[in-house]
């Protein structure tokens, strides 16, 4: 029975093994002490079989139980022995109480031949099933098909394609496909349980490979009846007969598992070049001919340029290729080809049959390298930067000591101590004794981070041990917080510079000083006489008449007016620069202090034959807060140039007042507009610095110091305004005067208008007799006169011919009333009633001819007294 039983199965192994071709059948019954091999024509069948039965008989058998479970660690260890890469393995039992195991060995080289082999045996399986089914006896022989069909996850079937009906379909039918046999009797039957995706495509592919007779392998999924998904192989062998049937032998296996495994590496491979892709890397294999062999993102089939022609455009290998070293080992390098940059990572690849490919991970590094190139030139602008302006860079690790410098530093202090460990002592040990608490006072305020900035200024003793200044501006870095950076500056020659500045400043502001005390007495001592030869010119002019005479007293007169306006300037303008100007401010009425103006120059406007003309522009606050005697000033010279430029035509005094949305302060605006010469383009420019004059036109040469304009913008600079200057020669000037945040009180009046007054008639209120004005006069009387005349009358009446102002007017009343209380003079208490008359009206042509019938009180008391 035993040498029955080996000798049947020993012919179905034969017979597997050419119909397989590729793979190695192994039967093994170990009750029996039992192995069948199919290599018996190979020189190895002794050395497998030892190794088997050493393996099965006299370690597995070892086990109490007969049950034997052949797991991983059996099958490695049998490829290992064997040399075998894989191993399908088929436990069944025989005569139910006994098991063995048929084995089928194939290497990876023959993998690929199966699925063809395959096809003949379905062809095998399929007539030995249907001979099964005629209840044609089956000899024991047949043992080992019978048990190898039972094991394989697969269903055998035959079609009659002329008629499309299945001849015959396996029962492994039910169990894979979860239908009948019965329940698949034609080709519709078969398609019905093809998913609806997949059913037009393989029943086209199948008829067309059928009728072309193609053997042919397809993939399609079936729904099972619980509506599970399985991925089935069709393996089919197609035979056409004499009588022009063809009849078709398949094989329906289970691929499943290995469908969803080869979607999970589809995916994995998937994600993987989308990883690839997006992270600018390509994996390629280069074979020894230098043929791209395969290649992530391209077909590599379609690529028939060698690697060096794709990826370096070059004609020849390049130079640094690893296929050119003796040995290959792992090699990176970069390549730049273009614009582009690549990191490339090469190693070898050895094949079965020894030869040598290159394997390449390449990266496209481009962005990172302009990246890399951008900082490296950033670097190379700061090293430029720093030694162009001599500046030291450092930096100290306060825990490990290293220390870095630039080369700055090294060539102002004479240390070379870039990258070394280098102790604090030693570097507080070079700062001078006296700055060198401040030093760490200032250093340990960064450390505690009380204080972000380190900005301290030091002396730093050289190796040629001479003490240098450094201001040195650092922090600590904010990626470690032990180490201090920063720059180091070399102020030394700053430091010189800047002492020599302090010395010349104190002697400069010594100067200045004397040059202040200086002008106050020399502008005192020349005032004074100025004042009494102007007096005196004045009261010769009354009395010499004649000619040339005249004329010389007029030359004196305009010449004196002339040095002391030179004088007052002179003190202006120096107050203002040594800063001891002030500004006094004080409520007072714009529309009083325009009227007051207007009535200072309408005389003088008169005489030269042009109109003086002040205009209001909407509402004007009754009172503002501002320094009065400044704003005269600044209007006055400005009026002053207007008439001293302008022969014809008018001058325009224009002021409005704007106020802020506080409703408590505004804008003053003034503007003096004249007809005049005009100031050309090139000198407005320097019109307003000090002895600067137009002397354009020569024809008509001015007088002046060329100080007024100057004094009007710092003054309005003083008072935090602003001027602007408009203007065109032959067309005439306009100056804008824009003063911010003015306080002003009360309601805005526009009730005030500026009125031209009637002239009142002023008969001579003094006999030419001088005799009776002494007539009511005792001599103490005479006496008192005479020393309020000479001390206070006189002066302010001097005042007053150069230039009426309605205060000094106020002033003088007040001295004329005082002198009245002591005196009883008539005709002096009747000029008084008709100055104060003009005064209040503000007749500003009367009050001139009144101020000059003064002159007559004067000669009386210098002549009687």
């Amino acid at each position: 029975m035993k040498k029955r039983l080996e000798r049947a199965i020993r012919n179905q192994l034969k017979l597997i093994q050419n119909l397989t071709e590729c793979a190695e059948t192994i039967f093994i019954y170990p009750d029996k002490n039992t192995i069948l091999s199919s290599f018996q024509s190979r020189n190895d069948t002794n050395h497998l079989k030892n190794v088997l039965t050493t393996y099965f008989l006299n370690n597995l058998l070892k086990n109490s139980t007969r049950n034997i479970s052949l797991n991983k660690e059996s099958f490695s260890h049998i490829k290992s022995i064997a040399q075998f890469h894989h191993i399908d393995i088929f436990p069944f039992h025989i005569e139910k109480s006994h098991q063995a195991f048929l084995l089928l060995l194939f290497d990876e080289e023959s993998k690929s031949q199966i699925q063809e082999s395959l096809a003949i045996i379905c062809e095998s399986i399929a007539s030995f099933y249907e001979a099964y089914e005629e209840k044609v006896e089956i000899s024991k022989s047949s043992l080992a098909s019978d048990l190898l069909l039972s094991t394989i996850q697969g269903v055998p079937w035959s079609l009659n394609f002329n008629t499309g009906l299945f001849s015959y379909i396996g029962p492994q039918a039910e169990q894979i496909l979860s239908f009948k046999p019965q329940e698949i009797e034609s080709m519709d039957d078969w398609v019905n349980i093809i998913h609806p995706e997949d059913q037009e495509k393989s029943l086209n592919y199948c008829k067309k490979e059928s009728i072309a007779g193609n053997d042919h392998v397809f993939d399609y999924r079936v729904i099972k009846k619980d509506g599970t998904i399985i991925w089935i192989q069709d393996i089919i062998k197609v035979i056409h007969n004499n009588n022009n049937s063809i009849q078709l032998y398949g094989f329906m296996i289970d691929i499943t598992d290995t469908k969803e495994q080869e979607l999970q590496l589809e995916n994995l491979h998937n994600q993987l070049k989308y990883i690839l892709k997006y992270s600018n890397t390509v994996l390629n294999i280069v074979d020894d001919k230098q043929n791209i062999i395969y290649h992530t993102n391209k077909n590599a089939e379609n690529i028939k340029l060698k690697c060096y022609e794709y990826f370096c455009k070059l004609k020849n290998q390049c130079n640094d290729c690893p296929a050119l070293k003796t040995k290959i080992e792992p090699t990176k390098y970069y390549r730049e080809i273009g614009d582009s940059t690549y990191l490339v990572n090469a190693f070898p690849i050895t094949t079965k049959e020894g030869k040598i490919h290159i394997g390449e991970v390449r990266v496209d590094i481009s962005d990172r390298a302009r990246k890399e190139k951008q900082i490296n030139d950033l670097n190379n602008k700061i090293e430029f930067l720093l030694t162009s302006g001599n500046i030291s860079y450092i930096e100290h690790n306060l825990e490990t000591e290293i220390f870095n410098c630039n080369r700055v530093f090294t060539e102002i202090t004479g240390y070379d101590l870039n990258n070394i460990v280098l102790n604090t002592d030693w570097l507080l040990s070079r700062i001078h004794p006296n700055n060198i608490k401040l030093f760490k006072s200032e250093i340990n305020k960064v450390i505690n981070r009380t204080k972000q900035q380190l900005d301290v200024e030091f002396r730093f003793l050289t190796a040629e041990n001479k003490y240098i200044w450094f201001h040195f501006h650092g922090q600590i870095d904010k990626k470690n917080t032990t180490k201090l950076v920063g720059i180091l500056l070399n102020i030394t020659n700053n430091k010189k510079l800047l002492n020599d500045l302090i010395d010349a400043k104190n002697k400069s502001v010594h100067a200045n000083e004397l040059k202040s005390k200086f002008l106050a007495n020399m502008s005192h001592e020349i005032r004074t006489p100025m004042n009494a030869i102007i007096g005196f010119t004045n009261l010769l002019k009354s009395h010499i008449t004649e000619a040339p005479f005249n004329n010389y007293i007029n030359s004196i007169e305009s010449s004196g007016k002339t040095l002391l306006e030179l004088i007052n300037e002179l003190l202006d303008l120096e107050k203002i620069n040594s800063g001891k100007m002030e500004i006094k401010k004080e409520k007072v009425n714009l529309n009083f202090i325009l009227n007051e103006i207007y009535q200072t120059f309408i005389i003088f406007v008169n005489n030269k034959g042009i109109t003086l003309e002040i205009i209001k522009q909407g509402d004007i606050p009754n009172e503002v807060y501002i320094d009065s005697l400044k704003l005269k000033q600044i209007l006055i010279n400005l009026i002053n140039n207007a008439i001293k430029f302008t022969n014809k035509g008018s001058i325009k005094i224009k002021y409005a007042f704007i106020k802020n949305s506080d409703h408590k302060s505004g804008t003053l605006n003034i503007s003096v507009i004249d007809t005049g010469i005009g100031i050309s383009i090139e000198m407005q420019k320097n019109i307003f610095e000090p002895f600067i004059q137009d002397d354009s036109n020569v024809n008509s040469p001015q007088e002046g110091t060329g100080l007024g304009l100057s004094i009007v913008q710092k003054v309005i600079n003083l008072m935090n305004g602003s001027i602007v200057l408009e203007s065109a020669p032959g067309i005439g000037s306009k100056f804008s005067i824009s003063i911010p945040d003015v306080l002003y009180f009360n309601s805005l009046n526009t009730s005030i208008q500026i009125k031209k007054q009637n002239n009142i008639d002023i008969e001579p209120i003094i006999s030419q007799e001088g005799s009776n004005m002494l007539d009511n006069l005792s001599n103490e009387e005479i006496k008192i006169a005479r020393v309020e005349f000479e001390n206070n009358l006189i002066p302010l009446w001097e005042q007053l011919t150069e230039m009426i102002s309605l205060t000094n007017l106020n002033i003088f009343l007040k001295g004329i009333n005082k002198l009245l209380e002591q005196v009883n003079w008539t005709d002096l208490k009747e000029y008084s009633i008709l100055l104060y008359s003009n005064i209040k009206s503000f007749d500003f042509e009367q009050l001139p001819i009144q101020i000059k019938d003064f002159e007559k009180f004067i000669l009386f008391i210098q002549n009687k007294l």
